[in-house]
């Protein structure tokens, strides 16, 4: 077994190789640079590792079993100790998470790099929708119930919740005067935000509805997205229709689009499994139960 001083190390490298810089690595650990440099060296040094640049971040060259051994261990110290390295994806707002979860700030890395970092076990566990891992998904997310099932060759999801999707405008868009509306309609307004990143499974399912020329923001809408354009029209998580309605004055459409999220956590298959890290996902639901999206009606719970 390795001492508290080698675990420490393992934790600097281990933040080099996802953030690509000491600067980060001293801001989360808390350090100084040159400790956090010194801290990378001496473990390099102890595994000749041969940590070199590789496409702006760290990379080991040698001895990588050794050092995909350490980690399998060190994770399952964090899963026992509840001391998980956590990511959430911007959508899962307002949800204060547990003490077992130290949150990563890595939200705007690809979801493909985040699953890449589960499988290497530098991330322990990621909170977010699965249509980002539609070409890995067997269930179909409007059937999805409550079971566990794999992600790839490596990781499992843990489906938490279910949730839909909102057509929101402004009280004064043409369309909120109707109440039957079609997607030829919605076809003569094609300037779409999305208050998200892209993925392709939603991006489908709107272009079935006549939705357009999307337009992509940031985490949440700001309001020079809607100034002078009054015709435009947002898609929302219903849980944010409170927030979205009180800050931009945006409205439900009378138009059901179908469309549903899933929100899992998603793992190794060595943490999902280990009996510990049951009281750790107990933590979770309870804190997500507290949450903006656990106490929206049209939540579905599916644990």
């Amino acid at each position: 077994m390795f001492d508290e001083r080698v675990l420490a190390n393992l934790d600097a490298l281990d933040y080099l190789q996802i953030y690509g810089n000491t600067v980060k690595v001293a801001e989360l650990i808390g350090l100084s640079q040159s400790s956090c440099s010194r801290r990378c060296r001496a473990l390099n040094e102890l595994l000749d590792l041969g940590m070199d640049r590789s496409d702006g971040g760290y990379q080991p060259s040698q001895n990588t079993d050794v050092l995909a051994e350490m980690r399998q261990a060190a994770q399952k110290l964090r899963v026992r100790r509840s001391q998980l390295r956590c990511s959430l994806e911007s959508q899962v707002t307002g949800v204060a998470l547990p003490s077992e979860f130290r949150l990563l700030d890595i939200e705007s890395i690809a979801t493909a790099k985040v699953l890449s970092l589960l499988e290497g076990r530098l991330v322990d566990v990621w909170i977010g929708g699965l249509q980002k891992c539609c070409p890995m998904l067997t269930p179909s997310l409007e059937l999805m119930q409550s079971k566990c099932f794999p992600l790839g060759k490596f990781l499992l999801a843990l489906p938490l919740l279910r949730w839909e999707y909102v057509l929101v405008s402004l009280r004064t868009h043409p369309l909120q005067r109707s109440s039957s509306i079609t997607p030829d309609d919605l076809a003569k307004y094609p300037s779409l935000i999305l208050p998200f990143s892209k993925a392709s499974l939603l991006i489908t399912a709107l272009q079935e509805h006549g939705l357009t020329g999307l337009a992509y923001g940031d985490a949440n809408f700001s309001p020079e997205h809607w100034q002078g354009i009054a015709t435009r029209i947002g898609i929302v998580p219903a849980y944010q229709l409170p927030e979205i309605e009180k800050q931009f004055g945006l409205v439900p459409l009378r138009y059901s689009l179908g469309i549903h999220e899933v929100t899992a956590l998603v793992g190794h298959r060595d943490i999902i499994s280990d009996p510990c890290f049951a009281k750790t996902s107990d933590a979770l639901c309870n804190s997500m139960h507290d949450s903006t999206i656990g106490r929206c009606s049209r939540t579905v719970w599916l644990r």
